[in-house]
């Protein structure tokens, strides 16, 4: 780290594409990113999420930047005053010349996010508004040397006080009520209740359990809103009324975009699957599914969203201005999607992706 906070190596070309800034923001935006190195901070990962940490640096990077504090009339001299914080090993410009970065050591790194919102409240008392990204492990820092960078190598390590235990959260029981044989919510409700029954959490991550309400919206509508509470309540940070106000939101903003076969196929993946009532014709194994062109199921999706609602958005945009339109989700079978496209395996990943849902439309035919 001391390396690369320290090298002018690309020092030159920083200051080009900073004086790019002023007269063209585009050019700006792209030379920064495609010209530039960058480094994730806080960890060295596998891959750039936060479940990729292998280890962490012991340091939380915070941004302070002049276009979330136009209400400081002294900003640019504050690089005098973050150095009189005990705790700040780092102080230096960013690539923009138009913000700050600062590195903190903290006593435990398992609880980056809650150093974070600590040190935004601290901050945020000073009249300091820190960027809301850096709350994010896995954070890209695009490369800014700072000839007069301050350092201090004996920085003060920040530790939070202990965390109090979090009571056990109580679990809604959930019975099937729909007694219409074969029906759609017939099946559902008897998902469900063998999830409830096992303590199953099939929303491990936000992709999947936007795709859950989703799935279930489109069939139940407002109807769907005690199911999807259900399937939720597993996850080790359900809250109520986020749950609530998230599936409010996408009953209003995407409707239609996921089929109830997602939610079967999902359930599929840990074991779920409806089980025909004795003395049915009906076989074990016709588990409902949507078919899509060549496809037994969606093997591509995109599920517009807000910016704010995106919380699992491409990282790669976590260092532009651009807010996202819609989401792509893509499946493994990578040799039927660059079929379908004409494409081949390799060059898939450079897929345009301002033509995808054009393309969506003219080569899985979907509504």
């Amino acid at each position: 780290m001391i390396t690369w906070l320290k090298s002018p190596k690309w020092y030159s070309e920083q200051l080009r594409i900073r004086a790019l800034k002023a007269t063209n923001e585009k050019a700006y935006q792209y030379e920064k990113v495609n010209t530039l190195p960058a480094s994730t901070m806080s960890g060295e990962f596998e891959y750039r999420e936060a479940s990729g940490l292998i280890k962490h640096s012991g340091f939380i990077c915070l941004d302070i930047d002049r276009k979330d504090n136009p209400h400081l009339t002294n900003f640019y001299e504050l690089k005098e005053q973050f150095p009189k914080i005990k705790n700040v090993a780092y102080c230096g410009w960013s690539l923009s010349g138009e913000g700050y970065f600062i590195l903190i050591p903290i006593a435990e790194v398992d609880r980056h996010s809650e150093y974070f919102e600590f040190f935004r409240a601290m901050f945020g008392k000073w009249g300091v508004m820190i960027d809301k990204k850096c709350g994010d492990v896995s954070r890209l820092r695009i490369y800014s040397h700072d000839p007069e960078a301050y350092f201090n190598h004996q920085a003060e390590v920040v530790r939070l006080p202990p965390l109090r235990p979090k009571p056990e959260p109580k679990r809604s029981e959930f019975k099937a009520k729909a007694d219409d044989s074969n029906s759609t919510r017939q099946k559902v409700e008897q998902v469900i209740e063998k999830i409830c029954r096992q303590n199953i959490d099939i929303t491990a991550y936000d992709g999947r359990w936007f795709r859950v309400a989703l799935a279930l919206i489109d069939e139940f509508g407002e109807g769907g809103r005690e199911y999807f509470h259900a399937v939720s309540q597993f996850h080790p940070e359900y809250n109520y009324a986020e749950c609530d106000r998230k599936y409010s939101y996408f009953l209003k903003k995407a409707r239609g975009q996921v089929r109830i076969g997602t939610f079967f196929s999902i359930c599929r993946e840990f074991g779920i699957v409806y089980e025909h009532p004795v003395g049915t014709q009906a076989s074990i194994q016709t588990v409902p599914t949507q078919t899509y062109s060549m496809w037994d199921n969606l093997p591509i999706e995109y599920v517009p969203v807000s910016f704010e609602a995106m919380a699992d958005y491409p990282k790669g945009w976590d260092v532009t201005d651009q807010k996202p339109t819609f989401r792509l989700v893509v499946s493994p079978r990578r040799a039927e999607i660059a079929a379908a496209f004409n494409l081949s395996e390799e060059t898939l990943p450079l897929f345009s992706f301002e033509s995808i849902p054009d393309q969506l439309e003219q080569n899985l035919s979907l509504t």
